[in-house]
């Protein structure tokens, strides 16, 4: 509670009041807290603006070393012959081997060589039974 007291006036001067504070140790630890919670708002702000001024300085020194490294690359691109290139030339496949893939569309030939070898196997197989089964045919007719 705060209590207003009036004190003696002085002649040409105003009138002087005094303020009791019934609590003042409160009061007093309040503003303390205050002023720290100011002082810690200002040291944030301070620590942001030197934040902020490093980013620009950071910005600003990779924005040199971009342009530096751009002037550099287009010294090296004029400098350098300029030579256009040609798209490699599919090997041509020799004669005996189209005629050799013609025959073999009527069987099947396995497409990827990486996994042929169980593949090849079992159409080695088929082909010998298929063979086999031609020659019976054939020794049937016969007899």
């Amino acid at each position: 509670m705060v209590k207003a007291v009036k004190g003696r006036a002085m002649k040409g001067r105003k009138a002087v009041f005094f303020v009791e504070l019934q609590d003042s140790l409160a009061l007093r630890r309040n503003a303390l807290q205050c002023l720290r919670s100011i002082l810690d708002t200002l040291q944030k702000y301070h620590d942001f603006q030197r934040k902020k001024e490093q980013k620009t300085q950071k910005v600003a020194e990779l924005r040199s070393i971009i342009n530096r490294a751009n002037a550099l690359l287009l010294t090296l691109k004029s400098t350098l012959p300029h030579i256009e290139f040609k798209e490699p030339r599919k090997p041509k496949q020799p004669r005996q081997e189209k005629a050799e893939q013609a025959d073999n569309a009527g069987q099947q030939v396995p497409e990827m060589e990486a996994d042929a070898s169980p593949r090849r196997h079992r159409s080695e197989l088929d082909a010998l039974e298929a063979e086999l089964a031609a020659i019976e045919r054939k020794l049937n007719k016969l007899v």
